[in-house]
């Protein structure tokens, strides 16, 4: 969405126009101004416990996948590989006299 600002005639002054749907824009109120980062030089990104969950679930998800893999390998390669066994068959066939 595209902020305008509109020019008062002369003064120089300067307010932001309302927003196409009715709502004001309340972006920045200064203009070109950009959030100063915080004064340790690096963002938070939660709290300590809340990342170590998530790290532990994706990690037993990608163990819990690869477990079923493993189980069902011959399965699995049956499935991928029977579009290819049957090209093979049908090339088999039709070149077995030459």
């Amino acid at each position: 969405m595209a902020i305008t600002v509109d020019e008062k005639a002369g003064d120089g002054s300067q307010e932001a126009a309302p927003a196409r749907n009715g709502v004001a824009s309340t972006c920045c109120p200064s203009r070109g101004a950009l959030p100063s980062p915080p004064p340790t030089g690096h963002r938070s990104c939660g709290p300590p416990a809340e990342l170590r969950h998530r790290v532990i679930v994706s990690i037993l998800a990608v163990l819990a996948v690869a477990l079923r893999c493993f189980i069902f390998y011959n399965q699995l390669t049956a499935v991928a590989f029977h579009p290819i066994q049957q090209a093979i068959e049908v090339y088999r066939a039709k070149n077995s006299g030459r």
